[in-house]
C-alpha cells in the first residue's frame, strides 16, 4: 500500500492527460522519487517499473472479471468483487484513465478492414486479367473488364503442374500503333491461380481444369494445347486428363513437357548402370568432404597450380546442370584436388579425416574413374545446353526439335569416339602418373545347365567390360530414351511442317500441296482448303524475305507486323502460324512459381483461402503487369463504386 501510495502523489506516471505525461525526463524523476521514499536496499527504478506494470496488469484483469460477471446476466448481488486490498485504492485514482479494450468491435473492424482488402485486390485481379490481352493496356485507361477482354483473345493453351496451379498461353497482338496496326508480337503466358485438387485420378483433375476455365471465363472451343509433367493419371491413353480433354476437345494437342521429358531421359541412362551411379555417389561424397570444413575448403580453393576459377558444386536430381559442373570442376582441377587430399593424408591428426581422404585419393587415382569424368562430362555438355534452353518461357517448338535432333546426332557419334575419350584419359592421368588400365576384377561365373541359356558372359578384359556395360549401355540407353520420348513431339512439329521456313523454301508444290491438306485435316474448324494456295501464292511473292527468316514467328511477323495489309490476303497462314506458336513446349516456367508459394502462405497467413492464395499469386507472379498500374485511380474506382449514397427528401 506504500508503494501505491508514493505512486499515486506522482501523477505524471499514470494520468495521460497531463503535457509532461509523455516527457521521458520528467517520468525518470519521479520514478527516482519513488525509489528514494520506499528507501529499500537493491530497490532500483527497473524494479519500479516492473511493480507498477504488474499491478496494472492486475488491476485490468480484475476489471475484466467484474465485465464479464456482469455481462452472464447474473443479479447485482452475485457481480463479481475484487478481494485484493490494494484494489479499491488503485480504482480511485486509475479508473478515469484506463479503457477497456472491447475484443468483438476489434474483430469486426478486422473483418470490416479484411473485406475491403480483398475487395481491393480482387479488383486489382480484374484488371490485370483484363491487360493480359493488350501489352499495353496499364498505359491507357481500361475500358472494359476481364470478360470481355477474354473474349478478344484468340487461341489458348493450359498448362497444370500437378496439384496446385494452373497457367494458359495466348497471342499477343494487341499493341497497336496510330493506324491501327500490330506493333509487336508477343506469345504471352499468364498464370491463372493455385487450386486445390482434392480428387487426383483423371475425372477429379479434368473437372478442376475445366471449373477454373470457366470460373476464369476463359472459352473452352479455343483450347488448342496441353501441356503436363506426363505423371500417370494426366497422361493415361484411355482415362487421363488428356484423353477426356481431347474427347471433348479434338484439336487439343497435347505435348508431354520436354524438360521433364529431357530429364527423365537422363535419369534413365544414368541409372542404367550402377557403376555410373556409384560414380555419382563418390562425386557427391567428395563434395561433401571439402564442403563440410572451412578449412578443407578453403585449402581446395587456395590452390594456384590452376587457373580455372571453377570448384566443385553440390549434386541435384533434377538439375542436370549441377553435375556437369562438378565433372567439369574435377577434369580441369584433378591435380589440385588430389594434391590436397594427399596434404590431409599426411598432415591431419584426425583419424576419420585421413580415411575419407585416403578412400577418395584411391578412387581418384584408378584410370576407370578418369575415364568415366571424361565420358560422362561430355555426354551432359551435349544434353546441359538443351536443358537450359527448354526452360526458357519463350521456347518455341521448332527450336526445341532441332535442339533435341542435334543431341541425338552427336550422342550417336559418341559411340564411334571411345579412342578419342581414352586417349583425353591418358594425358590427364599422365599429371599425377596414373597407370593406364582398368582394374582387374575377379569375374564371377555361375554354373550353367545343358538347356540354359548364356547370361553371364565372360568377359576377357576389365577394359572390355567398361566398354560394354557402362560406356555403350549408357548411351544406347539415351539414345533410345530420345527416340521413343520424344515421338508425339516430332510427329506434332511434322503437321506443322509446312509452314517452316526450310520447308517453304525446298518443298515441291505437290508436297506442299499434300502437307498442307494433313494440316487442314487436322484443324478442320480453324483452317480452310484456300491454305495451300494461300502457301504457294506467298512462296511465289516473298521468296527472297522467306530465305532470310529461320522461324515460324520471323514468318508471322513478316505478314502480321512488317505487312498488316496482307495478313487478310494470307489468313490461313496467320492462323497456321498462330496455332504453331501457342503449342506449348515446357511447364518450367510454371514450376517457378511454386517458390512464390513460400513467400505468400507463410506461417502469417496460414488460415488464407484459396481465392486470397491465388489473387496474391496473380500479384506477385505477374508482378511486371502489376507495377505499371495506376493505384490511385483503382482505388478511387473503388471508392466510387463502393460509396453509400442516400437520397435525403
Amino acid at each position: 500500500m506504500q508503494f501505491i501510495d508514493y505512486y499515486e502523489k506522482e501523477e505524471v506516471l499514470w494520468n495521460t492527460k497531463l503535457q509532461s505525461y509523455r516527457n521521458r525526463d520528467a517520468r525518470g524523476e519521479a520514478v527516482k522519487k519513488i525509489v528514494l521514499g520506499m528507501n529499500i536496499e537493491g530497490f532500483g527504478p527497473d524494479h519500479v517499473i516492473s511493480k507498477f506494470k504488474n499491478l496494472r496488469s492486475s488491476y485490468c484483469q480484475e476489471l475484466k472479471k467484474i465485465a464479464t460477471s456482469k455481462k452472464s446476466g447474473t443479479s447485482l448481488e452475485d457481480v463479481y468483487v475484487p478481494h485484493v486490498v490494494w484494489f479499491t485504492k488503485m480504482h480511485s485514482f486509475l479508473k478515469p484513465y484506463v479503457t477497456m479494450r472491447d475484443a468483438c468491435s476489434n474483430y469486426s473492424l478486422f473483418k470490416i478492414i479484411y473485406k475491403i482488402l480483398n475487395k481491393i485486390l480482387t479488383l486489382l485481379i480484374i484488371i490485370i486479367m483484363a491487360s493480359k490481352s493488350a501489352s499495353g493496356a496499364a498505359k491507357r485507361k481500361i475500358k472494359k473488364q476481364k470478360e470481355e477482354s477474354v473474349k478478344r483473345m484468340p487461341k489458348i493453351d493450359i498448362y497444370l503442374k500437378q496439384n496446385h496451379e494452373e497457367t494458359e498461353k495466348e497471342q499477343d497482338i494487341d499493341n497497336l500503333d496510330s493506324d491501327g496496326n500490330p506493333k509487336t508480337l508477343q506469345i504471352n503466358e499468364s498464370f491463372i491461380g493455385f487450386v486445390e485438387i482434392l480428387d487426383q485420378s483423371g475425372v477429379g483433375l479434368e473437372e478442376s481444369i475445366i471449373n477454373c476455365i470457366t470460373k476464369n471465363n476463359l472459352n473452352l472451343p479455343k483450347l488448342r494445347g496441353q501441356g503436363y509433367d506426363g505423371a500417370a493419371n494426366i497422361s493415361g491413353v484411355y482415362s487421363g486428363v488428356l484423353a477426356r480433354l481431347k474427347s471433348k476437345h479434338k484439336l487439343a494437342t497435347y505435348i508431354h513437357c520436354a524438360f521433364y521429358n529431357l530429364n527423365l531421359v537422363l535419369n534413365d541412362a544414368m541409372n542404367s548402370s550402377t557403376e555410373v551411379k556409384n560414380f555419382f555417389g563418390l562425386v557427391e561424397k567428395m563434395y561433401t568432404f571439402f564442403s563440410n570444413s572451412i578449412k578443407r575448403w578453403q585449402l581446395l580453393l587456395s590452390s594456384e597450380s590452376s587457373d580455372i576459377s571453377i570448384t566443385l558444386n553440390r549434386l541435384c536430381t533434377t538439375h542436370w546442370s549441377s553435375r556437369y559442373d562438378s565433372l567439369l570442376a574435377i577434369r580441369h582441377r584433378y591435380v589440385d584436388i588430389l594434391k590436397c587430399l594427399s596434404q590431409i593424408v599426411l598432415r591431419s591428426k584426425n583419424e576419420d579425416e585421413i580415411f575419407e581422404a585416403n578412400y577418395l585419393k584411391v578412387h581418384m587415382e584408378d584410370f576407370q574413374f578418369i575415364f568415366s569424368v571424361i565420358f560422362i562430362g561430355k555426354f551432359l555438355e551435349t544434353v546441359n545446353v538443351v536443358s537450359k534452353v527448354l526452360q526458357s518461357p519463350k521456347q518455341k517448338l521448332s527450336t526445341a526439335v532441332s535442339l533435341l535432333n542435334s543431341a541425338l546426332i552427336n550422342l550417336q557419334e559418341y559411340r564411334s569416339q571411345y579412342s578419342d575419350f581414352f586417349e583425353i584419359a591418358v594425358e590427364i592421368g599422365k599429371k599425377w602418373g596414373v597407370l593406364q588400365k582398368f582394374k582387374e576384377k575377379r569375374s564371377r561365373r555361375v554354373k550353367r545347365f545343358y538347356d540354359e541359356i548364356l547370361q553371364d558372359y565372360c568377359f576377357t578384359s576389365a577394359e572390355e567390360y567398361f566398354k560394354i556395360n557402362i560406356f555403350y549401355l549408357t548411351l544406347d540407353n539415351a539414345i533410345m530414351q530420345l527416340k521413343e520420348r520424344f515421338t508425339s513431339l516430332n510427329n506434332v512439329f511434322k503437321i506443322f511442317e509446312v509452314i517452316q521456313p526450310n520447308s517453304l523454301i525446298n518443298l515441291t508444290d505437290e508436297h506442299i500441296y499434300i502437307s498442307a491438306n494433313k494440316l487442314v485435316e487436322y484443324y478442320d474448324s480453324d483452317l480452310s482448303n484456300a491454305l495451300a494456295g494461300q502457301i504457294l501464292s506467298f512462296r511465289s511473292c516473298f521468296k527472297g524475305e522467306i530465305t532470310k527468316r529461320t522461324s515460324v514467328k520471323a514468318i508471322t511477323e513478316l505478314l502480321v507486323i512488317e505487312n498488316p495489309i496482307l495478313a487478310t490476303t494470307f489468313s490461313e497462314i496467320c492462323t497456321a502460324c498462330m496455332l504453331f506458336l501457342t503449342l506449348p513446349v515446357t511447364v518450367a516456367t510454371a514450376e517457378r512459381s511454386f517458390p512464390k508459394l513460400k513467400l505468400i502462405k507463410n506461417y502469417l497467413r496460414s488460415t488464407m483461402c484459396e481465392e486470397r492464395l491465388s489473387g496474391l499469386g496473380i500479384l506477385s507472379i505477374e508482378n511486371d503487369r502489376a507495377r505499371q498500374l495506376n493505384l490511385k485511380e483503382i482505388i478511387n474506382n473503388f471508392a466510387e463504386k463502393k460509396a453509400r449514397k442516400r437520397n435525403f427528401h
